[in-house]
């Protein structure tokens, strides 16, 4: 089963791209977008925060932009070819 290279509907948009060693995870919305830092740390939870620390721990980087009522941008990006050191 196969991921479809780019989904669109009114609010969201989804894109995966390959380019030689680097993929990359965007999706776009015009929904809410997220609320203030502090109402996104619940105890128990790693959140946002946790989802940056895996991308860190894969050669990656998460970044999020979002503004409360115009929507939210999520995208990462991950080395795929391991160097190696690694292997």
């Amino acid at each position: 089963m196969g991921v479809p290279n780019e989904t669109h509907s009114e609010r969201r948009t989804i894109a995966v791209e390959q380019f030689l060693s680097l993929l990359r995870f965007e999706q776009r919305d015009r929904l809410a977008g997220l609320p203030g830092r502090e109402s996104l740390i619940q105890e128990g939870h790693l959140g946002l925060t946790g989802m940056a620390e895996r991308a860190q721990l894969f050669g990656g980087q998460l970044e999020i932009q979002a503004t409360p009522g115009q929507g939210t941008t999520i995208d990462l990006r991950l080395n795929i070819i391991q160097n190696e050191e690694a292997s």
